[in-house]
């Protein structure tokens, strides 16, 4: 779930980039933007390690690399997500006459989309912090997360598409302002899990 133009200024990326007159740019552009998103996902490591309490002993050269690993793997895992959420539509729709596996499809889009994004901040939660965890210990932290992504994300959506005069304050620069508080306010979720997460193991030992 995404704002309408939010949702067409990424279709359009993807479809650009698929094009053959961007195929010489598409490598360059692809490594640039890894490059920026990683200095990002440096953050989200100094903000678990902080909601932890763990402190940083890596050098400054694996700590990037990984970086660098970890938003790819964040990067392809949540294009999956989408994929499989936007596919599930499409099937969606050509199976309306047949509601019995029209709902069977449905049901199985949502349960395979909420595991996978369980399973992305899982991973997250268990090796990008420097410490060392027990991996069902961050399980419910992961399961939290899932739900307030997909939660927000849906009543985000449903706000800016229905009552939200944002296209007559940012114009064309609409689809980019949503997507940055999209993205400012699911990172908060995730820190926020983290939190919760971290309270939970307290109480439970």
């Amino acid at each position: 779930y995404l704002p309408e133009s939010v949702a067409k200024l990424l279709q359009d990326v993807f479809s650009e980039m698929r094009s053959k007159k961007f195929s010489a740019v598409v490598p360059i552009t692809v490594i640039t933007s890894i490059w920026s998103a990683s200095r990002g996902f440096h953050a989200i490591t100094e903000g678990l390690n902080s909601v932890f309490g763990a402190s940083e002993t890596r050098n400054i050269v694996s700590i990037r690399i990984g970086s660098v690993i970890y938003t790819v793997f964040f990067l392809l895992a949540l294009v999956a997500t989408l994929f499989l959420w936007t596919f599930g539509s499409f099937i969606l729709d050509a199976a309306s006459e047949f509601l019995r596996f029209s709902f069977i499809a449905s049901v199985l889009r949502w349960v395979l989309g909420f595991a996978l994004l369980t399973g992305i901040f899982w991973f997250i939660y268990i090796f990008v912090p420097n410490r060392r965890t027990k991996a069902l210990r961050e399980l419910p932290g992961a399961i939290i997360c899932a739900t307030g992504w997909i939660g927000f994300s849906f009543l985000f959506s449903f706000y800016f598409d229905n009552f939200s005069n944002y296209d007559y304050i940012y114009g064309s620069l609409t689809a980019v302002v949503l997507l940055m508080l999209w993205v400012y306010f699911c990172m908060y979720i995730l820190l926020a899990s983290a939190e919760i997460n971290w309270f939970i193991s307290r109480k439970i030992g």
